[in-house]
């Protein structure tokens, strides 16, 4: 994790296999609150 704020979270990360760099990514991910459940018939 990079950064984290109130509704945002910032990661950054390698992705290696056997040692190797295989991949780097990045990505902005929002929070958001626990799902409520409906109430179908």
């Amino acid at each position: 994790m990079v950064k984290a704020g109130r509704s945002m979270v910032f990661v950054r990360g390698l992705i290696t296999s056997d040692g190797e760099t295989v991949m780097s990514f990045s990505a902005v991910i929002k929070k958001m609150g626990p799902r409520t459940q409906s109430t179908e018939s």
